[in-house]
């Protein structure tokens, strides 16, 4: 068994707490913060009782909650490009231990229920700071793992299939589908120090090729042939629609030095975005 499958045996032997031992638990988690407040280093024998109880019962009620941070956390593991689910938990547990020094019990609500707001952001924020390349907002990571649950049982679900399912409309559907693909074209694709700018740029490789083929099919057709023929077939040498190349490969095809190939994408990409901002 490895790491993680022994993490969730030991938690799932953890007993649940029922509403009455949240209480209490909660009651003495505050009366610890009451006194740490103060910052008095000297307590008397009454006070470092209530210290050591409140530090156990802190203890207590995030380690009976374990299992539902891990729950929560196979939900937004989904959308994720790097990060393992032991690194989505432990960024849950984070939010978990928040939830328990914040809990208020009488407010009347369950643990779970107030603790899942602070796990479900301490989840989504590591995710925007350590995974993705670009921030996005809890309900995009939500609508991203909806989209993924739908290619995985549908896998050649169409973009408008996939947004009647969803009950959303396509214009909603596609910043989460681009959000879903971005990848840094710094990274290195091999252990020379090549970066993926460099060799491939193949959009047919992204998860959910055909979704955002069908998204993008018609726009990019239209931009594209209001580039020069020769930024044209920069950008589609270079981004799969006619194969796939490197800038060097390119400049071998054209008769141009690589500077001068990379030069042409650049300019092409600028018109490119211009373009389909107008369209949009």
């Amino acid at each position: 068994m490895d790491s993680l499958g022994t993490y969730l045996h030991e938690i799932g032997r953890v007993p649940l707490l029922t509403t009455t031992q949240e209480i209490q638990l909660g009651r003495q988690i505050q009366a610890m913060q009451a006194l740490e407040a103060e910052g008095r280093t000297e307590l008397t024998r009454d006070e470092q009782r209530i210290m050591r109880n409140g530090k156990r019962a802190m203890d207590k009620m995030i380690k009976s909650n374990l299992r539902f941070v891990v729950t929560i956390a196979r939900k937004y593991h989904y959308v994720c490009q790097t990060l393992e689910l032991a690194d989505v938990i432990s960024l849950g547990n984070i939010g978990l231990a928040t939830a328990a020094r914040k809990f208020r019990p009488e407010l009347g609500y369950k643990f779970s229920t107030y603790a899942y707001w602070w796990i479900r952001q301490s989840i989504t924020r590591g995710i925007n700071n350590e995974d993705r390349l670009i921030r996005l907002p809890v309900h995009q990571f939500e609508r991203i793992g909806k989209i993924r649950n739908l290619r995985m049982k549908h896998p050649g679900m169409t973009i408008d299939e996939a947004a009647a399912k969803l009950k959303i409309s396509i214009h909603d559907l596609r910043p989460a589908l681009l959000a879903w693909t971005l990848a840094s074209l710094d990274k290195e694709a091999v252990e020379d120090g090549t970066t993926i700018g460099s060799t491939v740029s193949d959009v047919t490789q992204c998860p959910d090729d055909e979704l955002l083929r069908t998204t993008a099919n018609d726009e990019v057709q239209m931009a594209l042939s209001a580039l020069k023929p020769e930024d044209r077939n920069v950008i589609e040498w270079r981004f799969g629609f006619k194969g796939q190349m490197a800038l060097s490969e390119i400049g071998k095809r054209t008769g141009v030095c690589r500077e001068r190939v990379r030069q042409r994408e650049k300019r092409a990409l600028l018109r490119l975005r211009s373009l389909l901002q107008v369209a949009g």
